[in-house]
């Protein structure tokens, strides 16, 4: 172990103590590139008419495509973050066990994330929400090739766009609270690596205090 290193974890630590107070605007754009690739999922699966009896399909799908739009989000400005870092530590000489823990750590928390669970509810509650009502149930087509069936189906279509574009506050702000929870837990592990890493140097049997 060097200097050189343990400059770079007082560093980490202070761009630690930069992340807390940085969390939000991160979580901002996590939220807002999420959702921006949402939108484009929602307008593909309503663009010309829409079928209720594809409501289940629907659901899973949109759930599966935010989550994913999360997930490459968050890779992008969260975890290539504490990637660069830990391959600064790694280069300067750090050993591989006083990082692993960070990552693991991470890693299982994005797991267990809550956000697909719960953006699937709320897309399945927008998806009832935007069927025809008793009246309009009365009243639909029972000809599928009459022009009044092809209308009720852009009518669906105009209507699920509608109820799924209304959720967009609650996403977003779903999106921002798992992705702020989420950093704070991935720096109180990175910065628990670093202290681990810091008292393995002062034990260390070269070092002059462990004498």
């Amino acid at each position: 172990m060097n200097d050189l290193l343990r400059q770079l974890i007082e560093r980490q630590r202070q761009r630690m103590r930069e992340l807390r107070d940085d969390a939000s605007d991160l979580a901002d754009t996590v939220a807002d590139e999420a959702w921006d690739k949402f939108e484009i999922a929602i307008d593909e699966a309503t663009e010309d008419s829409y079928m209720f009896d594809f409501a289940s399909s629907t659901q899973i799908s949109l759930a599966a495509t935010l989550w994913l739009s999360y997930d490459e989000a968050f890779e992008r400005h969260v975890l290539a973050l504490l990637e660069r870092l830990e391959g600064e530590l790694r280069a300067a000489g750090a050993p591989e066990s006083c990082l692993e823990v960070a990552r693991i750590g991470l890693a299982g928390l994005r797991k267990g994330l809550k956000l697909q669970l719960q953006a699937h509810e709320l897309i399945g509650q927008a998806i009832e929400r935007a069927k025809p009502g008793l009246i309009g149930m009365l009243f639909m087509s029972r000809d599928p090739a009459s022009d009044a069936w092809d209308e009720e189906l852009r009518d669906n279509a105009r209507r699920l766009r509608e109820k799924l574009l209304d959720l967009r506050g609650k996403i977003i702000e779903l999106i921002r609270a798992e992705t702020m929870a989420a950093i704070q837990a991935a720096r109180l592990d990175y910065i628990e690596a670093l202290d681990r890493l810091s008292h393995e140097m002062d034990a260390a049997p070269n070092h002059p205090e462990a004498a």
